[in-house]
């Protein structure tokens, strides 16, 4: 085989894997985005309406 069919077939491969790539990079800052955006509406919410004793949180 030639050595111009392999540098074709590299770059297929090559721009295959970018596609692939920037499609699941868009659905990770997505998924980040709403993510952030619901942990900003849980941290405004308001717990004046339960009557804690305590107040136990555990998280990583």
């Amino acid at each position: 085989m030639n050595r111009n069919y392999h540098e074709q077939r590299r770059q297929h491969i090559d721009d295959v894997f970018k596609e692939w790539l920037d499609s699941h990079t868009a659905t990770a800052s997505r998924i980040g985005r709403t993510i952030h955006e619901d942990f900003h509406t849980w941290q405004q919410r308001s717990l004046a309406g339960y009557d804690v004793l305590y107040l136990f949180v555990d998280g990583l």
